[in-house]
């Protein structure tokens, strides 16, 4: 019998975005590709952040029949009473199975904390209310950004304008001030494009009290920016951004490293999760040229890429399945 799947990030859009997608069309295109349970990100349109919309968002699931297998986070702002509330929803909500928030966005994206003291003081607040869960962290650092160097008419400079060197001084901040907090919960990196990245979350994995994981990302592993030369290129833009071949190269031996049965690294746990982002194509390829992609679509190609690279099924099955469990324990499928 084949191994279920579990996928650790999706955005099903819904409500004011159901235009996009819906938690119906995502959970069947979840299951075609064997995949019982997935998570769902808070980043909706209005935001996950409260009792009244987590209610609203099981009731959503309930009533297109999708309950079954279908966990998400609560979004994290800069409010310390928002911070305070989402961390009891986190802890008593058996279908919350953590926190999320973004280091970048818009000035308007409440879940976007992009100053590094509003980011410490996430960790103090739930540090002071006990929190032990799961904080999922989009992390790339906005000082660091090539601001300007985007051109829309060659789509792969998105890596240019936020190139790997963002994304690892960014976990790094999440790490301290996860420390300097005393925060004994567990940080997870989600959709990981940089072999730094992996190294930073060895090198504090052992850590006595902070737990620390990660993710990767089908197009991260199965896309350069040489697939974004092409007329259509914009449909893969993305956040993190597409890399360039050298660092998709790297992933592969991190991951086949870290996934390897014979070189297990118990207290370093990485999942796949597709990050599959649903958007208009006249959204993709027009002003502001939204990031995202429906990756649930490559889900398949990636575990047959992986046999191809020589993993075995045991591996693809941890990385596919039994980590995410261990990760988020609330996960019952």
């Amino acid at each position: 019998m084949m191994t279920p799947r579990i996928d650790t990030h999706v955005h099903c859009r819904d409500w004011n975005q159901s235009y996009k997608a819906t938690i119906a069309e995502v959970t069947k295109l979840a299951r075609s590709k064997g995949i019982v349970a997935f998570i769902d990100m808070p980043n909706t349109d209005p935001p996950i952040i409260s009792t009244a919309e987590v209610d609203r968002r099981i009731d959503s699931a309930y009533s297109q029949g999708c309950l079954d297998g279908y966990y998400f986070n609560v979004g994290l702002t800069k409010n310390p009473e928002q911070i305070k509330e989402a961390a009891k929803i986190a802890t008593i909500n058996p279908r919350v199975v953590g926190l999320k928030y973004f280091t970048t966005g818009k000035k308007e994206d409440v879940l976007a904390i992009t100053s590094e003291d509003d980011q410490f003081k996430v960790y103090e607040g739930l540090a002071r209310c006990g929190y032990h869960g799961v904080v999922t962290v989009h992390c790339e650092k906005e000082s660091l950004f090539n601001k300007g160097a985007f051109n829309p008419k060659e789509p792969w400079t998105w890596n240019d304008e936020r190139p790997p060197e963002v994304e690892e001084p960014s976990v790094k901040d999440q790490i301290k001030f996860g420390l300097e907090n005393n925060f004994c919960g567990h940080i997870h990196i989600p959709h990981i494009s940089s072999a730094m990245t992996i190294n930073t979350l060895w090198k504090y994995s052992k850590m006595p009290r902070l737990e620390v994981s990660g993710e990767f990302t089908p197009h991260h592993l199965l896309h350069s920016t040489e697939d974004m030369k092409v007329e259509r290129g914009l449909d893969l833009k993305t956040n993190p951004s597409i890399r360039k071949m050298e660092v998709v190269e790297q992933l592969w031996e991190e991951l086949k490293n870290f996934g390897s049965v014979e070189n297990r690294h118990d207290s370093l746990l990485f999942t796949i999760g597709s990050d599959h982002a649903p958007h208009k194509l006249q959204e993709k390829r027009n002003p502001p040229y939204a990031s995202g992609y429906k990756s649930l679509m490559i889900y398949s190609d990636l575990l047959n890429e992986m046999r191809n690279r020589g993993f075995r099924e045991e591996e693809i099955d941890n990385l596919t399945y039994w980590n995410a469990k261990k990760i988020f324990p609330k996960i019952k499928e």
